[in-house]
């Protein structure tokens, strides 16, 4: 289908969007030169998006579970992507977040707004745990658009905690923390940009890890925004996350993202001692109007264990950390509106574009509400994309039936999001 050309009533309406006005002359002049412009764009609307085979074609897309089957609402697809028949996580189950793709498994970012979106392509990371023998068997429940560090805002109903089902798994990797829990999901992928492996993870009680900006390539996964993208694995022991960093860090030609990427052999630093290894521990980090005392003296208690077991452990001061909400959100909003208009992939990007997934972002969101209105007082219901803030300390001990969304941005949204943030009975 040829694109439309727009009426000259549109080109007004786009020029007053964008802050100046279009004279009668000027008006006719962008009408006689956009037929033929539009011409070589219908030329590249044509043209074929490449899609590489696959390497691993054994896939069943799976069903969403019972509640009786996932009691802590941390799965939102049952699935089984076979890998190869040997390598360093051969027998290993794994589940990954549901904003990281796996082709030809349903994904939703935790989000009405991408229902019936197939990846047609895997994530980089994902392809390299089935090269290293690896069977994924679940895509893991997220808080909407990963927006949240509680666990409360997926379209899916929030993930509960394994130690108590009245409380929160934290998030917005919860779902990745609490299948854990499961006896057949050995490991799992997280995302973090503001806390979204560390929160559940500590929530829950399991290992997860932020890595290093860059060390695992992000191509495939959506993001908030390139510069703080993270993702990293999460697991029951540190050798599980050591093992799986193994299998996923490395350097990736499709992922901007990554400078120059040094990895190691991260399984051999097991059992060594801490001589020689520098920990500071920021001052400016503790009793904060929200902190929590008894996590303070936690983090102390851990640094006095690292200490004692060689490490060199020093408070320091970082005046400016107090400053840091301010710089993080200013970079997180700027950053998720510029990857929303963009189409959940932005401009000009020179790594891996993944047309497919612009594509389906751009109807899905179009659909479900335009993105260049306000929100409407009139319609009777709130558009908005359901993001909370960043998790206070406060939220810890939240229950699950409370599930308060609190919106960060109010793009125009459809509140089919906001009204599934409720718990699953």
């Amino acid at each position: 289908m040829g694109l439309r050309l727009p009426t000259a009533e549109e080109l007004k309406q786009l020029a007053a969007a964008n802050h100046f006005t279009l004279s009668p002359e000027e008006l006719a002049d962008f009408q006689s030169m956009l037929p033929e412009m539009f011409q070589s764009l219908d030329k590249l609307d044509r043209m074929p998006v490449p899609v590489a085979p696959l390497k691993y074609p054994e896939r069943e897309r799976g069903f969403r579970p019972e509640p009786k089957d996932d009691p802590l609402n941390a799965i939102i697809r049952r699935c089984s992507v076979k890998g190869a028949k040997s390598g360093k996580l051969a027998g290993k189950r794994v589940g990954i977040k549901d904003c990281i793709a796996v082709a030809g498994i349903p994904m939703t970012c935790g989000s009405l707004v991408m229902e019936g979106y197939v990846p047609e392509n895997d994530a980089t990371l994902v392809t390299r745990i089935l090269d290293a023998g690896a069977e994924i068997v679940a895509k893991l429940n997220l808080d909407n658009f990963a927006f949240s560090g509680a666990g409360d805002t997926s379209a899916f109903g929030p993930t509960r905690n394994p130690h108590n089902r009245d409380h929160l798994a934290g998030g917005s990797s919860g779902g990745s923390a609490a299948s854990l829990y499961y006896d057949d999901i050995d490991l799992t992928v997280g995302g973090d940009q503001g806390g979204s492996i560390r929160i559940p993870a500590s929530w829950c009680g399991v290992v997860g890890l932020k890595p290093t900006h860059g060390l695992v390539p992000y191509t495939g996964a959506v993001g908030i925004d390139a510069t703080f993208d993270h993702a990293g694995p999460m697991g029951r022991k540190v050798a599980d996350v050591a093992l799986l960093l193994e299998v996923i860090a490395g350097k990736d030609p499709n992922d901007p993202r990554q400078g120059e990427v040094k990895v190691e052999p991260y399984t051999k630093a097991l059992n060594q001692d801490l001589k020689g290894i520098r920990i500071g521990v920021v001052r400016e980090g503790f009793g904060w109007p929200l902190s929590e005392a008894d996590v303070d003296a936690a983090v102390n208690r851990a640094a006095q264990a690292l200490r004692g077991l060689g490490a060199q452990v020093e408070e320091v001061s970082v005046p400016a950390h107090r400053e840091a909400d301010g710089i993080s959100w200013g970079l997180i909003a700027e950053g998720a509106a510029a990857l929303f208009y963009g189409n959940g992939v932005g401009y000009h990007f020179k790594g891996y574009y993944d047309a497919a997934f612009a594509n389906a972002f751009g109807r899905f969101t179009r659909a479900q509400g335009s993105i260049s209105r306000r929100p409407s007082s009139s319609s009777g219901s709130s558009e908005v994309i359901c993001m909370t803030a960043i998790t206070d300390g406060s939220t810890r001990r939240r229950k699950r039936r409370e599930c308060r969304c609190a919106p960060l941005m109010t793009q125009s949204w459809n509140g089919s999001t906001r009204s599934r943030c409720r718990p699953r009975r």
